[in-house]
C-alpha cells in the first residue's frame, strides 16, 4: 500500500501493532496514526520502524540462516519468507526485496529451511546483493567451520563454489571483501572461541583447497601482514588449545612458497610458528614441531638455503622430546633457536632466554581444564 492514500474506511487505517515481547527492547512499538483525523498528516509519525531497522532486522535474519543449528536456520527462514511475501499488511521498508525473493526462491516451491543441502546454496546466491554481504558470509563461517558433518560439508561447498564463480567472473573485489569480513571478525570477537575457532577452521579449509591465494597475493600481501598480527594477538595470553592449535595450523598454510609472496610470507608467519614451539603447553609445542615437520617436507627445498641446513632442522624437529614439561637442560629452547637460525628467522636475544620451570608446569595443568571447558562452551 502506499501509507498516505490508504482510504479511512480501510481496516489498516486504524492500526495498533505490538511485536512480541522478546524483541520489544529492540523493535519497540509500531504505531499508526488514524489518517481519518484530519490534524493528523502522516499515518505513521511516531513509528520506531524505519528503513535502518528493517535492514538490520533482515541481516540479523540473513546470519543466523547460515547458522550450524538446524533449528536456528529453520526459524530463521521461515521469518525471511512472512517478512518477503506478507501482503496484509505488507511490511514496508525491505530493501531488495525482489532480489532476496529471486535469489532464495521464495514462493517457487517449499524450502526446508533446516535441510543444509538446501538452505546454503539458496544463502550464497543472496550474498551479493549490497548490505547483506557481510551478515551472510558472517554466519555461513560458524557452519563452514562447526563439528556437524552434513552442516559443514555443505556450507564448505557452496562458499567453494560461491569463490569459483567469483574468479570465473573476475570479480577479484569480492573475494577481497571476503577477506575483510574475516579480519573484521577478528577485530570484533578477540577471545570469543564460538567464532573465532569456526572462523580459523574456515581459513584452514579455504587455505589447504587453495581458495585464497587472491587475497595472498595481491596489496603486496597486506591480508597477510594483517592476518599475522590478528593470530599473534589471539595466540598471546591464550589458554584455549584448541584455539591454539588451530592458529598453527592456519599459519602453517599461510606459507606457500610458489606464489608472488613467498617472501613476505615467511616474514610475518615464521616467527609465530617459533614463538609456539615455545608454548607453556606442552602439546601446543608438540602440534607445532609436528606441523612444522610435515611443511618442511612438502616444501622444504624452498624454506631453506641449502639441504645441509634442512635435514639439521628435520633431525631436531624429530629427536626434541617437544612435550617435556620441564627443559632443565635447556634442549627444547636450544633446539628452537637452531631451528630459527636455519630458516633465517631473526630472534632477539630475550626471546632465545625463555625457560621452562614451575610456571610453565601449572600452566600444563590448567591446560586440561581450559581444554574441557572451551569444548563444553562450544557444544
Amino acid at each position: 500500500h502506499n501509507l498516505n492514500s490508504i482510504p479511512s474506511s480501510d481496516p489498516s487505517s486504524k492500526v495498533l501493532v505490538e511485536n512480541v515481547p522478546s524483541l520489544r527492547e529492540r523493535v519497540g512499538r509500531f504505531l499508526f496514526y488514524d489518517i481519518s483525523i484530519p490534524s493528523e498528516k502522516c499515518l505513521v509519525p511516531l513509528t520506531y520502524f524505519d528503513e535502518g531497522l528493517c535492514s538490520s532486522i533482515m541481516c540479523v535474519l540473513l546470519k543466523q540462516l547460515g547458522e550450524k543449528l538446524d533449528a536456528v536456520r529453520c526459524q530463521a527462514g521461515e521469518c525471511i519468507e512472512r517478512l518477503l511475501t506478507a501482503q496484509s499488511p505488507r511490511v514496508p521498508f525491505v530493501s531488495h526485496r525482489n532480489m532476496l525473493v529471486k535469489a532464495l526462491c521464495v514462493g517457487e516451491h517449499s524450502t526446508n529451511w533446516s535441510n543444509p543441502a538446501e538452505t546454503f546454496p539458496l544463502l550464497m546466491r543472496a550474498v551479493n546483493i549490497d548490505g547483506f554481504f557481510s551478515p551472510i558470509l558472517e554466519g555461513i563461517v560458524v557452519s563452514v567451520g562447526g563439528l556437524t558433518e552434513s552442516v559443514s560439508k555443505n556450507s564448505t561447498a557452496s562458499l567453494f563454489e560461491w569463490i569459483r564463480v567469483c574468479r570465473q567472473l573476475k570479480a577479484t573485489q569480492k573475494i577481497l571483501q571476503m577477506g575483510e569480513v574475516f579480519l573484521g571478525l577478528f577485530r570484533r570477537f578477540k577471545r570469543n572461541g564460538r567464532v573465532l575457532l569456526p572462523l580459523l577452521s574456515t581459513l584452514d579449509k579455504l587455505l589447504s583447497h587453495g581458495y585464497l591465494e587472491e587475497l595472498l597475493t595481491l596489496n603486496n600481501g597486506n591480508f597477510i601482514r594483517i592476518l599475522m598480527t590478528s593470530l599473534s594477538n589471539e595466540a598471546s595470553g591464550c589458554s584455549d588449545v584448541k584455539r591454539l592449535l588451530a592458529i598453527v595450523r592456519v599459519s602453517l598454510n599461510m606459507i606457500q612458497p610458489d606464489l608472488e609472496t613467498a617472501a613476505t610470507m615467511r616474514e610475518s608467519v615464521l616467527p609465530l610458528v617459533m614463538t609456539a614451539l615455545l608454548n607453556p603447553y606442552p602439546r601446543v609445542r608438540q602440534y607445532t614441531a609436528e606441523q612444522l615437520y610435515v611443511k618442511i617436507e612438502e616444501d622444504g627445498d624452498k624454506l631453506f638455503g641449502s639441504q645441509a641446513s634442512l635435514e639439521d632442522a628435520t633431525q631436531l624437529l624429530l629427536n626434541v622430546v617437544w612435550h617435556d614439561e620441564f627443559d632443565h637442560h635447556g634442549h627444547i629452547v636450544k633446539a628452537r633457536n637452531q631451528i630459527a637460525d636455519l630458516l633465517g628467522v631473526a630472534l632477539s636475544e630475550e626471546a632465545r632466554q625463555v625457560t621452562f620451570g614451575t610456571t610453565a608446569s601449572r600452566t600444563v595443568r590448567n591446560d586440561e581444564f581450559e581444554s574441557y571447558s572451551s569444548l563444553i562452551n562450544s557444544a
